[in-house]
């Protein structure tokens, strides 16, 4: 770019307004097709900047930058967030006002977003890394042994030297839980608009979304949870039981 373009650069041009806000192209007379198509067009910008801190977050855990993953693993959730916090604008869309310009999407269908296929692909990913970091810190031998992984990620939870890398698991639980928010959304604007109906890309609709809904994917950072729950209270029991014991001894000896 030279000296005078940069001199002339604006708020407008350098969005590129002029041509964005020309992208929107509804194909009916509904007034509510508008607000339709915003939303998924910006929800795949916003997919597009989470795909790029994707890449970065897999290198990261490559270097074994502990410190970079949890940073990168964060801006990726609040990028998710932001994608979900979007789509809630459709909630103020109703049956009717959603049925007057459906006929118009043809097969079309949010299904078939490869930017969000390629983010769920890369969010099995960030399993493997993370397992691969735990193997290399020596937690683990066998990465594809559900047990011994959970022994880890255990031991991660439980043993304060490894504090930074339960940083990251935590991180990770709350990317999850924002990804699982986003299509928790998405389920509740299907459900709102079309009930049980099939979806336009030829999919069951709702069953199609629950079912993966229920689907996870850091399945041990759910279950380590559990198992400390149920390991501290029965420590508590002991703590307990070892208190009165002594209180009854202390008795006897008086």
């Amino acid at each position: 770019m030279s000296h005078s373009e940069q001199t002339r650069l604006t708020y407008a041009n350098y969005l590129h307004l002029k041509e964005l806000l020309k992208l929107q192209k509804p194909k009916s007379a509904s007034e509510h097709e508008i607000l339709f198509i915003v939303v998924h067009q910006c929800a795949e910008l916003f997919f597009k900047c989470a795909l790029e801190q994707s890449k970065k977050l897999l290198y990261e855990f490559d270097r074994n930058n502990v410190e970079n993953v949890s940073t990168r693993i964060s801006r990726l959730t609040a990028i998710v967030e932001t994608a979900s916090a979007i789509m809630k604008y459709q909630e103020n869309l109703t049956p009717f006002e959603f049925a007057e310009f459906r006929p118009a999407l043809g097969t079309a269908s949010g299904a078939q977003s490869e930017q969000f296929k390629r983010l769920l692909a890369d969010s099995t990913r960030y399993r493997e890394a993370f397992v691969r970091l735990l193997q290399r810190r020596r937690l683990l031998k066998y990465i594809d042994e559900p047990e011994e992984v959970l022994n880890a990620v255990r031991r991660v939870y439980s043993e304060p030297r490894f504090s930074k890398l339960m940083k990251i698991a935590d991180a990770l639980y709350d990317y999850e839980e924002a990804f699982k928010d986003h299509r928790w959304q998405h389920l509740k604007v299907v459900r709102r608009v079309i009930g049980k109906a099939p979806g336009t890309g030829g999919t069951s609709g709702l069953q199609f979304l629950e079912e993966r809904l229920a689907s996870s994917i850091f399945e041990e950072l759910t279950l380590v949870r559990s198992q400390i729950v149920n390991i501290r209270s029965a420590m508590n029991v002991r703590k307990r039981s070892e208190a009165d014991e002594q209180r009854k001894t202390s008795k006897l000896k008086k």
